[in-house]
């Protein structure tokens, strides 16, 4: 079973792929070439998180804290080296 798993690109697909990532409790490494990108996408991802339950009773409502403790971000492709997929 994977563990951590890595995403490159932080965009619209980048972005969808982590939330439900985190929303299944899976550890989540999003790659992308500028912190700015990256940041924007950490935003999407906590709104998105944060409304699921509401539109899918199954997803877990999720405290703020919990969502970034999933997630880990950077510029540097090498931080997919330790992830399981």
């Amino acid at each position: 079973m994977f563990k951590k798993i890595g995403i490159v690109g932080a965009g619209t697909m980048g972005i969808g792929m982590a939330v439900d990532l985190v929303l299944h409790g899976l550890e989540t490494v999003l790659i992308d070439v500028t912190e700015e990108q990256l940041e924007i996408a950490e935003e999407k991802i906590l709104e998105t998180v944060r409304f699921a339950p509401l539109i899918n009773k199954a997803f877990p409502r999720m405290h703020k804290e919990e969502v970034l403790s999933l997630i880990s971000s950077s510029t540097n492709l090498d931080e997919v080296a330790e992830c399981d997929y």
